[in-house]
């Protein structure tokens, strides 16, 4: 069985990150993000796998700033999002209206799928982050409860660029 490596900064606040299979990682770079609990920050950090002649896997940690990070959310409505890898359940990460999020995924390992939502979990898709040039038109569901006028919003137009 495969060995999996999981970080966590050694300071009191921080989770540990999502895992990393060593067996089952291709050579070469990848990302985890590791979060505080209580100061709503997240770390990036850089996974160098590499395996020597011998068979030894060697890896490499680095402090990777967020400016290159493998992704980036753009938020260019007038709603928050709510961003997540799929079956993350408790990590969710929040766009303000017109700003953006350099984003690496939870769980490495676990199907690259980023599940959007409006406030009031109002759900408006699954998209792969990977599918570079695909764009989708979303209408996001009408807003329900106290202050809502029941109208359709505007749609949405999700685009995933490189």
């Amino acid at each position: 069985s495969a060995l999996t490596l999981n970080i966590r900064v050694f300071e009191p606040g921080w989770s540990w990150s999502g895992g990393v299979r060593l067996g089952d990682a291709d050579p070469g770079d990848l990302f985890v993000k590791v979060r505080h609990r209580n100061l709503q920050e997240t770390l990036l950090v850089r996974v160098d796998l590499r395996t020597n002649s011998s068979g030894m896997v060697l890896v490499t940690l680095a402090h990777q700033p967020s400016a290159f990070s493998p992704y980036r959310v753009d938020n260019c409505t007038r709603e928050a999002l709510h961003v997540q890898q799929v079956k993350c359940v408790a990590q969710e990460d929040l766009i303000r209206p017109y700003s953006c999020l350099p984003y690496a995924w939870d769980e490495p390992g676990a199907a690259h799928l980023l599940q959007v939502s409006l406030p009031g979990a109002r759900k408006l898709g699954t998209f792969s982050l990977d599918q570079v040039g695909k764009r989708v038109e979303v209408r996001p569901p009408a807003r329900t409860g106290a202050g809502s006028t029941g109208g359709v919003s505007s749609p949405i137009l999700v685009v995933v660029e490189a």
